[in-house]
């Protein structure tokens, strides 16, 4: 299995923007093959959706779908029945995605809400923390612009 963060064809140099559009089916597809990378946590089972406020073109809704540890769906859209909500202003959700701000210190700042069931929000931090999920930030935010 390939790490995220190996070096592909596709990889946007260093210095350079990439060329997804942040929050894009495109960019939710190449997110959800990078993912593909992830560990198995077997009790890390989460369904969470997104709502993102002041977007460039409007609010946007997407949902994450976690099962033992591994994205089993993500896009825009709602899940009929998300065990966690989480809301954010699009310029803070693009400064958390480039690693301009941590998901722990927007959490204790208000600045992303989160409601809902708080051992699925253990279960996601349990994810997002995994060495292999922040490599995959990594690049994806490399490949990403999130103008």
């Amino acid at each position: 299995m390939t790490s995220p963060t190996a070096a592909t064809p596709s990889a946007t140099p260093p210095g350079q923007v990439g060329n997804l559009q942040f929050l894009t089916e495109e960019y939710f597809r190449h997110f959800a093959a990078l993912a593909e990378a992830l560990p198995r946590i077997e009790r890390a089972n989460v369904d969470v959706h997104y709502a993102v406020h002041q977007a460039p073109g409007g609010d946007i809704d997407y949902s994450l779908r976690i099962r033992s540890g591994r994205v089993a769906r993500i896009g825009l859209g709602a899940l009929k029945r998300p065990n966690l909500r989480i809301s954010v202003h699009y310029e803070d959700l693009r400064d958390l995605h480039t690693g301009r701000q941590h998901p722990a210190a927007a959490f204790m700042k208000g600045v992303m809400k989160v409601a809902g069931d708080r051992a699925a929000l253990m279960d996601l931090m349990l994810v997002l923390q995994t060495a292999q999920y922040q490599q995959l930030m990594a690049r994806l935010a490399q490949e990403t612009n999130h103008g």
